[in-house]
């Protein structure tokens, strides 16, 4: 077992450890075994130096103090879509689905067929068109030579009313049916009897990735069922949580270095762009960040963890060599008497140019705390306990 490990087990057990010199009084000597025995831990341990010691020991105290460091915040989350790059995609035409060329997950680029639908519904619209468009046809040359007839004062203008009447009215059933097939994306300017088609395809509006299918082949949808849902990427954002503490340093512009926990080398920029204004139940606030590039590989749902290094961030703060680790743990030396210091666990955060954020600083207000030498009163101390 190492000598640091019997400093501590004394210390555990409460026996009675010899913390000063051995040519101290037994009065003195006995009131530092009362000392350590009513020490119950590691944490509050006194340390008595004999005068000697004190010449040995080179040592210096400072305080805690305000400064402005560099922080590094670790932020969790995961990848959410905003609702204006998550498309629901539907047919403007009932039918049903003939094909499906597409799975969840699958990527796919803009103008790309989805799906395809028939319906004797598209055969009728276009057969209607054909119609009115050869109807058309015979009404305008009506309508030209009644025109050309009231000219001359050779027919009624009642008759010319009528001609323009039907005119008119057929000239906007004609529009109608264009602007209908025009949404089916089929081209009413080419189309005649001989090339009349019997289904339709549902094309991607952008390029994206399928999140979800909802429908199957052969099945009848309407006009108001979903065949798929979509998502663009440039729509995907990160939904991340934060503590309380940290909201305030955190603002809209700030950039982020984001990553999955399978891929922690592989960072991502991304930029804070918003804010939520109130606290969820457990009291994290969260931000959202957008992606500076789209990263094809993560998808909605996609867990991330994200970096923030936080510039002049105000902290309380030691110097690196005031605190001293046993075990993993990290504690400091406070100087109590003229020769006397005790050993208090402290926790510590981030370190920056020979400082060190210390976390529980309220216990070290305004207290001297050993910088120069606190190793060596933990030197100390191990040799006190072994003798």
């Amino acid at each position: 077992m190492s000598t640091y490990n019997s400093i501590f087990i004394a210390l555990f057990f409460g026996t009675s450890l010899l913390l000063s010199s051995c040519q101290q009084p037994a009065k003195e000597t006995a009131q530092n075994n009362e000392t350590a025995n009513a020490t119950d831990s590691i944490d509050h341990a006194i340390l008595h130096l004999s005068a000697e010691q004190l010449q040995t020991i080179d040592l210096d105290t400072t305080s805690l103090q305000r400064k402005a460091m560099q922080k590094n915040i670790l932020l969790t989350g995961k990848v959410s879509v905003t609702p204006t790059h998550l498309t629901s995609l539907s047919s403007v035409l009932g039918g049903h689905i003939k094909t499906l060329h597409i799975i969840a997950g699958q990527q796919f680029s803009k103008g790309q067929v989805l799906a395809t639908i028939a319906d004797m519904q598209l055969i009728q619209l276009q057969q209607d068109y054909l119609t009115a468009k050869a109807d058309w046809i015979s009404v305008k040359e009506n309508f030209d030579r009644q025109q050309k007839l009231n000219t001359q004062q050779a027919t009624s203008e009642k008759t010319l009313q009528t001609a323009r009447a039907d005119f008119q009215k057929l000239s906007a059933t004609l529009r109608a049916l264009e602007q209908k097939l025009r949404l089916l994306h089929l081209d009413p300017y080419t189309l005649d009897a001989n090339n009349i088609q019997q289904t339709i395809n549902i094309y991607a509006p952008f390029t994206g990735t399928v999140s979800k299918v909802l429908v199957n082949t052969g099945q009848y949808v309407t006009p108001t069922d979903i065949i798929c849902e979509l998502i663009d990427p440039r729509g995907l954002i990160l939904q991340l949580n934060t503590f309380e503490k940290d909201l305030p340093v955190l603002q809209n512009g700030q950039k982020i270095a984001a990553y999955t926990n399978g891929t922690p080398d592989s960072k991502k920029m991304a930029t804070i762009i918003n804010k939520v204004a109130s606290l969820d139940a457990d009291g994290a606030g969260i931000i959202y960040a957008r992606l500076d590039q789209p990263n094809p590989l993560w998808v909605s749902g996609t867990y991330i963890n994200a970096d923030v290094a936080i510039r002049n961030y105000e902290v309380n703060s030691l110097p690196q060599n005031c605190v001293v680790s046993f075990e993993n743990k990290q504690y400091v030396f406070v100087k109590i008497g003229d020769s006397s210091f005790e050993l208090r666990a402290v926790a510590i955060g981030e370190s920056s140019d020979g400082l060190v954020e210390i976390l529980d600083a309220a216990s070290l207000t305004g207290i001297p705390v050993v910088q120069r030498g606190a190793y060596d009163l933990l030197m100390a101390m191990k040799n006190n306990a072994t003798e």
